[in-house]
């Protein structure tokens, strides 16, 4: 897996943040993609092996 960032600069807080249900810096951001994402890759654990 590869990350890419291409936004603009979050502050400490915010990245603290992140994951956090309906947490957003968009302004038509839902704040539930990165929150889900967290959550599949949580339940998946490490089976990369």
């Amino acid at each position: 897996m590869e990350i890419i960032d291409t936004g603009v600069e979050m502050n400490e807080k915010q990245l603290l943040l992140l994951g956090n249900p309906l947490y957003s810096t968009k302004t038509k951001g839902t704040g539930l993609g990165l929150m889900v994402n967290y959550r599949i890759i949580e339940t998946l654990g490490d089976n990369s092996r």
